[in-house]
Formats: structure tokens, C-alpha cells, sequence
């Protein structure tokens, strides 16, 4: 798991919203190709589709 992601701000679905920064680094990722399943996994989200 990527450590910039998981310590900025607490995990979404534990009490805490997504930080900027975090949300950022997610979109960049997305866009960059990498899989979506994955991404949310990571940061703890809903992957929606």
C-alpha cells in the first residue's frame, strides 16, 4: 500500500472524509492507467462504475 495515501487523513468509511491531497494522488493514478479495483482498494473507497 502506498504510504503518502494512507497517512494523510483518515480512511474513508472509518469516520473520516478524503483529503485533497489524497484524492489528488487517487485521480492521478487513474489517469495514469492504473486499475481501478486496485486504487480503491488502497484508498479505501467504493469503486463505483
Amino acid at each position: 500500500m502506498r504510504n503518502d495515501l494512507k497517512n494523510d487523513a483518515k480512511r474513508p468509511g472509518h469516520g473520516g472524509r478524503m483529503s485533497r491531497r489524497r484524492k489528488k494522488e487517487a485521480v492521478l493514478r487513474l489517469l495514469r492507467g492504473e486499475d481501478l479495483e486496485m486504487v480503491s482498494r488502497e484508498v479505501g473507497v467504493t469503486a463505483a462504475t
